[in-house]
C-alpha cells in the first residue's frame, strides 16, 4: 500500500513541472516554483488523509504521523542544506 502512496506522490511532483509554462523570467519562475509547492502540498495531504483513512489500527495511524513528521524534518534539513548561499534572483525558489 505505501508503495502505490509513493508512486503517487512521485507523478504528481513530476506532472508540477509541466502544468505551467516557466521559463521565460526569474519572476515567473518564482511564481511557478509556488504555485507548484502549493499543489504539491494540497495533494501530499490529500493523500496523508486519505493513507490514514484505509489504516484500522490505532498503532498504524501513529506509525504513520511518525514517519511523516520525520520526513517533513529531514526534507527541510535538506532544503536548507542544498540552500548554500543567500542572494541571486534563484534564492526565492
Amino acid at each position: 500500500m505505501m508503495k502505490i502512496v509513493f508512486i503517487l506522490i512521485l507523478s504528481v511532483l513530476s506532472s508540477i513541472s509541466f502544468a505551467k509554462d516557466c521559463d521565460e523570467t526569474q519572476s515567473e519562475l518564482n511564481v511557478c516554483s509556488k504555485l507548484g509547492g502549493n499543489y504539491a502540498d494540497t495533494e501530499l495531504n490529500t493523500l496523508y488523509k486519505k493513507q490514514m483513512s484505509y489504516l484500522t489500527s490505532p498503532e498504524d495511524k501513529t506509525k504513520l504521523k511518525k514517519s511523516q513528521l520525520a520526513w517533513i524534518k529531514f526534507r527541510d534539513a535538506t532544503c536548507y542544506y542544498e540552500v548554500t548561499s543567500e542572494g541571486g534572483s534563484m534564492y526565492s525558489m
